[in-house]
């Protein structure tokens, strides 16, 4: 799952992620519970994309994209090479760890509820994924830093991200995307978003994500507020 810079930003590193591991034209928009909420330092320090679980309902409910990998289907082998390439092309930059969780962020799995309901093999493949899965994450891993005031965090110990499954995902085992870390006492409101972008000169990040249909249920008074001078 994509929901910010990974569909559109042309860096080495990334290019070649997209154009290797996944399936990159086949993408689709689907609904994500995602709102601007992190201060970035790598975008003038203004509001980037992060997963909320106050956005899950309708009314606030945002558009991500979900990409197939590139050469299915999957074993344990091939989602590790995975994993490894997409904190990679997050980071910009080849790292030198294969934990799924860093310091501003983590990789979570969100697996098709399908495997609960059809057969105990299915059960238990879910089972031994979620399993290995968890074993990635490191001691530093708190799920409490995924989320602001009261809403339930994003991410679950086992390093699942709890988004509901949407029908236009019934084509996958399972999907997986980057949870960021928020960091804030409270989500801002539009006017707070734009005024950062204002202040620091930088529409670059709210821009090409409307372009690319990523998009949050404030984005149209964001804009309202952008083309007011």
């Amino acid at each position: 799952m994509i929901i910010g810079s990974l569909y559109w930003e042309d860096s080495d590193l990334r290019k070649k992620w997209r154009n290797e591991f996944i399936d990159f034209p086949n993408y689709q928009h689907i609904a994500l519970p995602i709102r601007y909420g992190r201060i970035s330092n790598t975008r003038n320090c203004t509001y980037t994309m992060v997963y909320s679980s106050d956005c899950k309902p309708v009314q606030q409910i945002g558009q991500g994209l979900v990409v197939p990998f590139r050469g299915n289907p999957v074993d344990t082998q091939e989602l590790e090479r995975q994993t490894k390439m997409m904190i990679d092309a997050e980071h910009n930059t080849t790292v030198d760890f294969d934990r799924y969780n860093w310091s501003w962020g983590a990789l979570g799995i969100a697996v098709n509820p399908k495997w609960n309901a059809e057969t105990a093999a299915n059960l238990e493949m879910k089972r031994q994924l979620l399993a290995s899965w968890s074993t990635h994450f490191g001691k530093g891993f708190n799920t409490e830093e995924y989320r602001v005031g009261n809403e339930e965090p994003i991410l679950s110990k086992k390093g699942e991200l709890l988004i509901d499954w949407k029908e236009e995902m019934n084509d996958f085992d399972f999907v997986i995307g980057t949870a960021v870390k928020p960091e804030l006492k409270n989500y801002p409101d539009p006017t707070q978003i734009v005024v950062r972008m204002k202040v620091n000169e930088y529409d670059t990040y709210f821009n090409k994500n409307t372009e690319s249909g990523i998009m949050t249920f404030q984005d149209t008074s964001i804009r309202e507020l952008l083309e007011n001078k």
